[in-house]
């Protein structure tokens, strides 16, 4: 599955989101992500920045064991995020679902939970927008 979050914060990057996981307060070994979402305050809006390598076990979804079995992206942002955020989203999402054999679904692409990613993203709108992307009709062979 994908477990989609945010990082609470206007202005972050990769760096300053690494800083924070792996400080005395959360202590994990990397940043838990891996992948984030800039927003044009801490970088280039709608880029997307590799966090934890994607094949090491994340640190962004304890809940249920979640951390195994998912990749975690998290937006930068708290309530508002950017239409260059929701499209590299939607291009992320469709990556991981052809690489993934994963069809795009309520079941496969997740919030960390019931406030997170926020408000400003509608997680039912981005699955159909990966679903009708085309980018997501090149199943892995």
């Amino acid at each position: 599955m994908i477990v989609v979050h945010h990082s609470d914060s206007a202005r972050d990057n990769v760096e300053t989101i690494r800083r924070f996981h792996t400080s005395s307060e959360r202590e994990f070994n990397d940043i838990g992500y891996h992948y984030v979402i800039l927003n044009g305050n801490g970088g280039t809006d709608g880029e997307v920045k590799t966090g934890r390598d994607e094949e090491a076990v994340g640190a962004h979804a304890k809940t249920e064991g979640r951390n195994f079995n998912s990749v975690g992206i998290c937006l930068v942002g708290k309530e508002t995020f950017t239409d260059k955020q929701k499209s590299a989203l939607v291009r992320k999402l469709a990556e991981l679902c052809r690489k993934y054999n994963i069809t795009p679904s309520a079941e496969t692409i997740v919030p960390h939970h019931a406030t997170c990613p926020g408000t400003g993203i509608n997680l039912t709108e981005i699955i159909d927008r990966v679903k009708t992307s085309g980018e997501n009709s090149n199943p892995k062979p």
